[in-house]
C-alpha cells in the first residue's frame, strides 16, 4: 500500500495535470456558447435553455469521473496519465483553428448543409454514410486540418473529460491482460482517429503490441505522429465491416466514440467482424454515448443532441440493444458500468456495455463491480467493490467472446506457471502484482 507521502504526491502531480486543462476546455466552452447564442439572438432564434441537467449536477459528474480516474491511478491500474496535448505554441495553434472553424459549422447548421465532403474526388472511396459532415465540422474525417482540430473539438465539447473518459477502458483490459506476458498479446483499436485513446493504451502497457485501424488516411497520419514515441504500434487505413485480419487472433478489442455514427445495419456487421476475430475468451470494450433510459434525467438531452450536430444516426442508436446484437455475434452480456461524465457542450453522456461468456442468471449492475472468476460449472464471487454513487452520466459496455470449455479464461491469469510481473520499467511501477507475480485476485483467493 503506498504511503501517505507517496499518495499525496500523486494526487498532487493528478491534480496539477488534470484541472489546467479541464479550465482551458472549460473556458472554450464558454466562449463557443455565447458566441452560438449571439449568433441565434441575431438569427431571431429563441435561445431557450433545453431541459437538461444544472450545472451543479453536470459539475458534479465531471468530478466524479476525474475521483474514478484517480482511484484507477492509485489502485495500479495505469498510471499517472500523460495527456500529451503538445507544446503551448501548438495549443494556441489549435485552439485558433477551432474558433475559426465555428462560422463555417453555424452556416452548415443553419442551411443543413452536411455532404460537402461528398465530391466527384471522394465518391465511391468511402462509404457513403461515412462521407458527410459529422458535427457540421469542415473537411468531415477527411482532412489534414479536420484531423488538427478534432482533439480540441472533442474536448471542449466534454469539458475536458473526453481522455479521462477514454482511460476508463483501460479498467476492463486490465483484468484481461494482468499476470500475462502483454508481448504474447493483441489488441486492435477500431475507429482509432487521431490515436489518444492509443497512446493511454501504450503507457499502461509499453510493450503490448497494438494495431489501429480507421477509414481516413488524414487522422491515421495524425496517429502516426502522435504516437512517434512508441514502438510496437501500427496502423492500416481500412474499414471496420471488413477488418483485414484473421479469424481468433486478437485478445482484445477496442471501439471508443464509434457506434453512434454508424447505420444500425452497419453496427451489426461490425459487431461480426469484431467476434470473429476475438480469440475465445478475447474482450471487446466499447465507449460510447447513453442510450434511453440509462439515466432518465438524461434523456432529453440525448434526445435534443442530433439537433444541435449531424449525427444522422443518432437516434436509432439510442434504442439499439447492444445485448441482442452481442447474442447474435456469439457474444454475451455481462454488465454494464455507469461513469459520471462531461458538461452540456456535448449534449451527450458516455456508454460502455460488458459481456461475457457463460455468466448465467446474474442480471447487469449500474452499482456494483465484482471480481469473478469461473470453474467448469460456475461463477465464484472473489471480491467485490462500490464503485459509483446512483446519479451518472456514463455506462460502460464490456462484451467477451465465449469461455473455452473447462472455464479457464479467466482464471488464465492466475495460474502458478504464469508467473509475469506487469512492470513498467520506464517508470519503476508494479502493476498490481507482488514479487511472485501474483495478482491482487489471487492473493484474496488464496490469502
Amino acid at each position: 500500500m503506498a504511503s501517505p507521502v507517496s499518495r499525496f504526491a500523486t494526487r498532487l502531480a493528478y491534480g496539477a495535470s488534470q484541472l489546467p486543462r479541464v479550465a482551458c476546455y472549460l473556458g472554450h466552452s464558454v466562449v463557443m456558447r455565447q458566441l452560438s447564442e449571439a449568433a441565434r439572438r441575431r438569427a431571431g432564434e429563441s435561445t431557450a435553455g433545453a431541459p437538461v441537467p444544472d450545472r451543479r449536477r453536470l459539475y458534479a459528474d465531471m468530478a466524479t469521473l476525474f475521483l474514478q480516474d484517480l482511484a484507477n491511478v492509485e489502485a495500479g491500474i495505469y498510471p499517472l496519465p500523460a495527456d500529451h496535448d503538445g507544446s503551448l505554441l501548438m495549443l494556441l495553434h489549435r485552439s485558433r483553428m477551432f474558433f475559426e472553424d465555428l462560422p463555417s459549422i453555424h452556416h452548415r447548421r443553419e442551411n443543413g448543409q452536411y455532404f460537402h465532403v461528398l465530391s466527384e474526388e471522394t465518391r465511391g472511396k468511402r462509404p457513403s454514410y461515412y462521407l458527410q459532415n459529422f458535427h457540421f465540422q469542415s473537411g468531415g474525417w477527411m482532412t489534414r486540418e479536420s484531423a488538427l482540430r478534432y482533439d480540441t473539438q472533442v474536448e471542449v465539447l466534454l469539458n475536458g473529460t473526453a481522455n479521462a473518459t477514454r482511460r476508463q477502458a483501460l479498467r476492463p483490459l486490465h483484468e484481461v491482460f494482468s499476470g500475462r506476458d502483454q508481448r504474447h498479446l493483441r489488441l486492435l483499436d477500431v475507429g482509432c482517429g487521431t490515436g489518444r485513446a492509443l497512446d493511454f493504451f501504450k503507457q499502461a502497457w509499453p510493450r503490448l503490441p497494438i494495431l489501429g485501424i480507421d477509414m481516413s488516411e488524414a487522422y491515421v497520419a495524425e496517429a502516426r505522429r502522435h504516437l512517434k514515441r512508441w514502438c510496437w504500434i501500427n496502423f492500416i487505413v481500412a474499414n471496420g465491416e471488413a477488418i483485414p485480419l484473421e479469424d481468433q487472433s486478437q485478445d482484445a478489442v477496442t471501439s471508443i466514440f464509434m457506434f453512434h455514427e454508424l447505420p444500425p445495419k452497419v453496427r451489426l456487421t461490425v459487431f461480426r467482424e469484431f467476434a470473429r476475430i476475438l480469440k475465445r475468451g478475447g474482450r471487446l470494450v466499447l465507449v460510447d454515448s447513453l442510450q434511453i433510459g440509462d439515466e432518465p434525467d438524461y434523456d432529453g438531452m440525448l434526445e435534443l443532441f442530433p439537433q444541435s450536430y449531424h449525427e444522422p444516426y443518432y437516434a436509432s442508436y439510442l434504442k439499439d440493444d447492444f445485448s441482442a446484437m452481442a447474442t447474435a455475434c456469439g457474444l454475451k452480456h455481462v454488465r454494464c458500468q455507469f461513469l459520471r461524465i462531461q458538461g452540456d457542450g456535448f449534449r451527450q453522456a458516455m456508454k460502455m456495455v460488458r459481456a461475457r461468456g457463460r455468466r448465467a442468471g446474474t442480471k447487469p449492475s449500474a452499482h456494483r463491480f465484482r471480481l469473478l472468476r469461473c470453474g467448469p460449472n460456475r461463477w465464484e464471487l472473489i471480491g467485490g467493490q462500490r464503485l459509483l454513487g446512483k446519479q451518472q452520466a456514463a455506462a460502460f459496455i464490456e462484451l467477451a467472446a465465449p469461455c473455452a470449455q473447462d472455464g479457464s479464461r479467466l482464471v488464465e491469469g492466475l495460474r502458478d506457471d504464469v508467473a509475469h510481473r506487469h512492470v513498467d520499467l520506464a517508470l519503476g511501477r508494479l502493476g498490481g502484482f507482488d514479487a511472485a507475480g501474483r495478482s491482487p485476485q489471487e492473493r484474496l483467493r488464496r490469502g
